[in-house]
């Protein structure tokens, strides 16, 4: 039927509401996304002190959470392995389990992330090594990870033999992540990449000051001399320098009267 000029068509029902809730994610998801990535980086800058370290924990994230997004498609959308799974393929992935995984998985993924670099920046300020501080903190950290892991992976594990396919879908995907997360991403990528940077994961912008600046001395409390040395940094003038005479007054005071 036509519709009346000046009037509207209005369709309600499940799949209405389906529709417009899977809109109104997916507008909003790139903001969300933007906050929480802006966010991590700037914690994470803020721990360790450097800016190469957050953008690779971000790039590392994005790798177990992607692998799990892909797992996710072979297994329940195109069938693969899903009646091992007691899972009939459905062709499709439902449209809020990708949204509900990626915020558990950041969460998760960063925790293990921070825990790690942490101690490797813990362990490099004490050894002043890139090679043994990696090794001794992922040695110091390891428990920590895998009884967390271990921990996420029991509780999808258990819920992941739930009829609904929805809650199926979210367990599994969960479960892969974290398993791909702690076995491979932290135990394989994340020394290997920290290796070949080298001194390049604790890149930290310096301010220099001027050159000029150096070599000039102030007074302090007492009457005590100092002077700006390099770098900028305040250094106590030696107190004989302040009681030598002066190469003129010590030639006048040999000279015989």
């Amino acid at each position: 039927m036509p519709v009346p000029g000046g009037s509207g068509v209005l369709v309600g029902g499940a799949s209405a509401l389906a529709v417009d809730t899977m809109d109104t994610f997916y507008r909003l998801l790139p903001r969300v996304l933007a906050f929480m990535v802006i966010t991590s980086f700037v914690l994470l800058t803020v721990a360790l002190r450097s800016l190469v370290l957050p953008l690779k924990a971000l790039v590392m994230n994005g790798l177990s959470i992607g692998a799990s997004f892909g797992a996710l498609t072979w297994i329940f959308q195109d069938g693969h392995a899903s009646r091992l799974l007691g899972a009939e393929p459905t062709g499709y992935v439902d449209a809020l389990a990708p949204i509900v995984m990626l915020f558990l998985l950041i969460a998760v993924s960063m925790d293990y992330e921070l825990f790690l670099l942490l101690r490797i920046r813990e362990q490099y300020r004490l050894l002043g090594d890139d090679r043994e501080s990696v090794a001794v903190g992922i040695e110091r950290s390891g428990r920590v990870i895998s009884a967390a892991a271990a921990a996420v992976l029991v509780v999808t594990a258990c819920f992941a033999t739930s009829s609904v396919v929805m809650v199926k879908e979210i367990c599994v995907g969960v479960f892969l992540a974290v398993l791909i997360d702690a076995v491979l991403v932290r135990a394989v990528l994340v020394p290997a990449v920290m290796r070949l940077l080298g001194a390049a994961n604790w890149w930290w912008p310096r301010l220099s000051r001027s050159s000029g600046t150096a070599g000039k001395s102030r007074s302090g409390k007492g009457g005590r001399k100092w002077r700006t040395g390099k770098g900028g940094r305040p250094e106590a003038a030696p107190e004989h320098a302040a009681r030598l005479p002066a190469p003129a007054e010590a030639s006048a005071e040999r000279q015989p009267r």
